[in-house]
């Protein structure tokens, strides 16, 4: 889970900004583990280690909140990219962030 103060699409990649400086992952392999890294040790992880996803693509929810309308849009994750400067993102795991916001504060610094 990836949280952003706001994030748009521009063609085939999102673009996140004002993110969370860690992600809570959770996944099936290549290991099955759960944690909290930050995003650098997380998308390292997930693109250069043995049995990364670069081969085999994971899929992700996005949920996009307009007003009181949620809209889930399944992705599959092909390209995990962070830019130091703007920080633009290739989708990454956010299902049911805003959902979850509602009910609790996430502090982010």
């Amino acid at each position: 889970m990836h949280n952003a103060k706001s994030s748009m699409m521009n063609g085939n990649a999102l673009i996140m900004q004002g993110i969370c400086p860690n992600v809570i992952f959770f996944c099936a392999r290549p290991w099955r583990m759960a944690g909290n890294l930050t995003v650098k040790e997380f998308l390292d992880s997930v693109s250069t280690e043995p049995g990364s996803f670069k081969d085999n693509p994971p899929k992700a929810v996005l949920s996009a909140v307009n007003g009181e309308q949620i809209i889930d849009i399944v992705l599959e994750l092909t390209s995990l990219f962070i830019d130091i400067v703007g920080r633009p993102m290739s989708p990454g795991p956010v299902s049911g962030v805003h959902r979850r916001d509602r009910r609790r504060v996430i502090m982010c610094h």
